[in-house]
């Protein structure tokens, strides 16, 4: 037992209890701290909605007054252009308008004059880009408001209105002409109500402003065509699908950025029930949870170093503590090493009346026995020769060992050639593959004379039935696993008739449960392949795949489909959890390149950076050289695979395969 076996149990007694209880602590703190944070994000929503809510009803409040004061207004110039129009019997169609709107002092820029006959059309107007338009075209509500005025003397005003190419504020007003054939209409719009939605908007963008985590807040009115008053606010097709969706249904609704996982849009349904101008609007809210997440990893780091600062001095405290309490017992391992380095006269004085003061009694009295056991030791002594002569002789016969272990190192070789000549002669001859699609390739290097990835096909009908498979372990062992594959692979597929890769790989997935089980279900050992198999529809060119931690490429016109199949081996495996393998499938046209490679390539360490080749680097390489035949491709493979290697040693047998696809005529 070492020395510092008490000091070390007493350490994991006491401290790993107070270590448990400080890390619950933590992660229970962590967990409350988020918990706050996303409560104030909560009120901080309702704050900004609470807010914006007052801002449009003062802006709404606001309009009405405008209104008010801009009917009156309309409603004077209105009837001194029907009194013009009556008093000098001008015709309404031909009369300067111009001069008229000069004369009754209009803003030109923004008050306008409309003369519209009894079809709908205008006639006359200051502004001509809506000369000759009918406005019976704009739906029947606005043509029957037309026709009924042309039949009353009343004059009719319009709230304010969104212009739909503008998006500004505009007001019309309706009057008929003494002699009821005509309509004058006016248009204003009006500068303080452009300024009120600036200013709304600039109140809206301050909001968004005052938090970091606000990356913008927008109103959007109009349930028919949803828009805002706000010109740089731009709504995407998906947006405007929520939009649609929350004037319908009246709620609220969140949704994730497809360009930014940080950044979500809330859209809240607001009902105006004092105004005129619209009855609902949807507030957009955008949070950026960037500074929420970075702020929650703060306090973990923040936690976690507290955690480490609090267990250091706790150690630091319980170390010295428990040093202290233990350096009797140090003192009388002192003791003894002294004794043991004299002729055992020496004893160990006693002090104290405690536990150690027994041990101390015991330890003296153990002494001279073993004072009396000294003579006996000499005696052994000259046996203690004897056995050394024995050893000498031992070592001779270890030599000659040695020596025969180099004889059976040779014969293991030559047993290894042996198995690569049977293994040869079970798999499948690839020049016969090449018969059937002769722009194909194999790539196989061995880490050793044998290995365990390797190669099969078979042809059943108009199917072609194809694998690729990493055996565990490589040399012999993985070459013996190999076998045992390539066998399941013919019985299933040759015996048996099955083509479908799905089934092909429970097949042998039962197979090779059987034929590794042991009498100790709770043995440790990993014995099994990594193997991809496709069966490929010759005429049709339909692909049917199935992986086992192995993955497919197809490559067409130099873009990469791939099918990756299940992360779970073939085989019998320590706690090996129950399995289900997936089929996928995958249309072929002419000239597509089909892959299938081993780890052995992607996990080879370069010389020069120590790094490995990965599967990303060996696609690309792919990728880039679809173009080329495939003895071409083999090569770049080959010279990649030299370059990046270097001087390192070769990690695992390494296995690609390809071919380019071409459909039986």
């Amino acid at each position: 037992m070492k020395r510092n076996t008490v000091f070390f149990q007493i350490i994991f007694r006491v401290l790993v209890p107070v270590f448990i209880g400080l890390l619950i602590m933590e992660v229970l703190t962590y967990f409350h701290t988020k918990k706050l944070l996303t409560n104030a994000e909560m009120e901080k929503e309702l704050s900004i909605i609470d807010e914006i809510g007052t801002i449009l009803t003062l802006r709404d409040e606001s309009i009405s007054l405008l209104d008010s004061y801009l009917k009156n207004s309309m409603e004077a110039k209105t009837n001194e252009i029907v009194k013009y129009i009556a008093g000098s019997n001008h015709n309404p169609i031909t009369i300067d308008l111009k001069e008229l709107q000069q004369k009754l002092n209009f803003i030109p820029d923004i008050e306008d004059i409309y003369i519209i006959d009894s079809a709908g059309t205008v006639v006359n107007t200051t502004f001509k880009a809506d000369l000759n338009l009918n406005f019976f075209s704009f739906g029947e509500r606005h043509e029957a408001m037309l026709r009924k005025v042309l039949k009353s003397d009343e004059f009719v005003a319009e709230s304010f209105a969104i212009e739909a190419k503008t998006k500004r504020l505009k007001k019309y007003s309706y009057k008929a002409t003494l002699d009821n054939k005509y309509i004058v209409e006016l248009g204003f719009y009006s500068p303080k109500a452009d300024s009120l939605i600036k200013t709304v908007n600039e109140r809206l963008n301050h909001i968004g402003n005052k938090d970091i985590s606000l990356v913008s807040v927008d109103l959007f009115i109009g349930p028919d065509n949803p828009f805002s008053l706000n010109p740089s606010t731009e709504i995407s097709t998906e947006h405007l699908s929520v939009l649609d969706e929350v004037f319908s249904a009246k709620t609220s609704k969140i949704i994730q950025s497809k360009d930014n996982e940080d950044l979500k849009f809330r859209f809240i349904y607001m009902d105006r029930k004092h105004t005129d101008f619209y009855k609902s609007s949807v507030i957009r809210i955008g949070i950026n949870e960037t500074a929420y997440r970075e702020f929650l990893q703060f306090e973990l780091l923040k936690s976690v170093l507290l955690f480490i600062f609090i267990i250091l001095i706790v150690s630091i405290i319980a170390y010295y503590s428990i040093k202290s309490i233990l350096q009797p017992i140090r003192n009388l391992i002192s003791g003894v090493d002294k004794i043991t380095d004299v002729d055992f006269y020496e004893r160990i004085e006693v002090v104290g009346k405690n536990e150690l003061t027994e041990l101390t009694k015991h330890f003296n009295r153990l002494l001279s026995r073993i004072e009396m056991r000294n003579e006996e030791i000499a005696s052994l002594t000259s046996n203690i020769n004897r056995i050394n002569k024995d050893l000498n002789n031992a070592y001779e016969i270890i030599y000659n060992n040695k020596q025969d272990s180099i004889k059976a190192e040779k014969h293991i070789l030559s047993v290894r050639q042996y198995a690569l000549g049977i293994q040869t002669a079970v798999n499948a001859p690839f020049n016969a593959f090449k018969e059937i699609f002769p722009d194909s390739f194999l790539f196989l290097l061995p880490k050793d004379v044998v290995g365990g990835d390797f190669f099969w096909y078979a042809k059943i009908e108009n199917n072609l039935v194809f694998a690729v498979a990493d055996a565990t372990g490589h040399a012999t062992p993985g070459a013996m696993i190999s076998m045992i594959g390539l066998f399941g692979l013919r019985n299933t597929v040759e015996i048996k008739g099955i083509t479908n890769p799905l089934e092909i790989m429970q097949n042998l997935d039962k197979e090779f449960a059987f034929l590794l089980q042991t009498e100790n279900s709770n043995s440790h050992f990993y014995d099994g392949l990594d193997i991809g198999i496709g069966t490929l529809d010759l005429n049709t060119g339909k692909l049917l795949y199935s992986g086992a931690k192995q993955q497919l490429y197809v490559v067409s016109n130099n873009i990469v489909q791939n099918l990756r199949g299940e992360n779970i081996s073939i085989g019998k495996f320590f706690n090996d959890a129950p399995k289900e393998f997936k089929l996928e499938t995958c249309e072929l046209q002419n000239g597509d390149y089909i892959y299938l490679s081993t780890n052995g390539l992607p996990d080879q360490y370069g010389d020069f950076n120590n790094t490995r080749f990965t599967t990303n680097r060996l696609v690309k390489l792919l990728t880039d050289n679809s173009n080329q035949s495939c003895d071409d491709q083999s090569f770049k493979i080959k010279k990649a695979l030299r370059d990046w290697k270097g001087n390192e040693e070769q990690v695992d047998d390494i296995l690609v395969f390809g071919f380019k696809f071409t459909k039986n005529e």
